[in-house]
């Protein structure tokens, strides 16, 4: 979360600048690219840094972890009885 309020924080900053600039008059090119340039690195380190940090899962649980621990002849017994599923459509047999 500290990452999202420094994202942030950056911005309100790089707004309030760009504010100072536009109501004193010195908005000007060579300053717009400046702003441009800072905001396109910005979106970047948004995609980057922030949106990792913020879009996550919980840890899977392995076997091990849960004291189900498969050993050769579990997974083969597993195997053998396990139902055959259909997942598609059926596909007629050549001739």
């Amino acid at each position: 979360m500290m990452m999202v309020r420094i994202y942030f924080g950056l911005w309100a900053a790089l707004a309030a600048l760009a504010a100072a600039a536009f109501f004193t008059g010195n908005l000007q090119g060579y300053s717009v690219v400046v702003f441009g340039m800072a905001a396109f690195g910005l979106v970047f380190m948004g995609m980057m840094s922030v949106l990792p940090s913020t879009i996550g899962h919980e840890p899977m649980h392995t076997p091990v972890e849960s004291g189900h621990r498969l050993t050769p002849d579990r997974a083969r017994t597993a195997v053998n009885t396990a139902k055959p599923q259909f997942n598609g459509m059926a596909v007629p047999k050549a001739v």
